[in-house]
């Protein structure tokens, strides 16, 4: 089994397929741009932002997926509890 099919499974059993996730992560990043937030980290050089915004891509990549998952476990026993 190659190294794709294993991260697409390993992402739909989290509860997301396809390229959801790098897709919601490049959309973080690109927000995280934009209200300047890598400006404040590449203050210590180019390189350091650069590391620091690809290591933020990374933890993204792997623990939205599991956020994910619980918050949708929680949501729906909040929507079985209330009925």
């Amino acid at each position: 089994m190659n190294s794709s099919k294993k991260s697409k499974q390993l992402f739909e059993k989290y509860g997301l397929k396809g390229w959801g996730v790098f897709f919601l992560s490049g959309i973080i990043l690109f927000v995280f741009h934009i209200t300047g937030l890598a400006q404040l980290l590449r203050r210590d050089g180019e390189f350091i932002g650069l590391v620091l915004e690809v290591f933020l891509l990374v933890i993204l990549v792997f623990l939205f997926p599991k956020l994910f998952n619980y918050f949708s476990k929680l949501y729906n026993s909040i929507l079985n509890n209330r009925g």
